[in-house]
């Protein structure tokens, strides 16, 4: 009787060592980040520690950033959630709606600040040429110039409290920053901007 030949696929896993961990994994992870936290398990309580100071020093920052929006030296200041609204329209024309999405608001608490805005000249509610009830959002010239002016006061005032680290911390600083925002960059979201709400030419 002729003997049966094993294929070669199976041959290699037969010959293959295995662990005499039950709990070891049958594959090495294949994914480099899979990787790195399967060979390096104090990644996890670094990774806490650096959520524990963002807890920690956001709370100051923001308070900061408020009062470089609202200082009293300003003869036109704007209040944090005005700011808020005006930088989303740098970049985009919203529906009051998506905006509200975008920035974790109810529409109501949204309709009060975009109001204000509208009454001092700094956003514009335009009409959709497609369908004249849909209502857009758009920064004004005003608005614009308005928040480059409050941006400037606000960096003045975080360069200022960075003046006390020293060189070597503002350039880790630096670097866990933009690891921060590329995190952020690629978080699953949904973009709230319309395209057919750009300004009209």
């Amino acid at each position: 009787m002729a003997k049966r030949v094993g294929s070669p696929r199976l041959g290699a896993e037969a010959a293959r060592p295995r662990s005499s961990d039950p709990t070891a994994p049958d594959r090495a992870p294949a994914d480099p980040t899979e990787r790195e936290l399967a060979a390096s398990p104090g990644d996890a309580t670094e990774r806490e520690q650096a959520a524990r100071a963002l807890q920690r020093v956001l709370p100051a920052l923001v308070r900061a950033l408020a009062q470089a929006y609202w200082s009293k030296a300003d003869s036109d200041p704007v209040h944090v959630a005005q700011v808020r609204v005006l930088a989303r329209l740098q970049a985009a024309d919203f529906r009051l709606g998506d905006l509200a999405r975008e920035l974790g608001l109810s529409p109501s608490t949204l309709t009060v600040t975009v109001d204000s805005l509208v009454r001092r000249g700094l956003v514009e509610r335009r009409r959709e040429a497609a369908d004249r009830r849909v209502v857009c959002l758009r920064i004004s010239p005003a608005g614009r110039t308005a928040f480059e002016r409050v941006s400037a006061l606000a960096r003045g005032r975080l360069q200022r409290l960075l003046n006390h680290l020293t060189p070597a911390e503002a350039a880790a600083l630096t670097t866990g920053l933009e690891a921060l925002e590329r995190a952020l960059a690629t978080a699953p979201a949904d973009p709230a901007a319309l395209d057919d709400c750009r300004p009209e030419l």
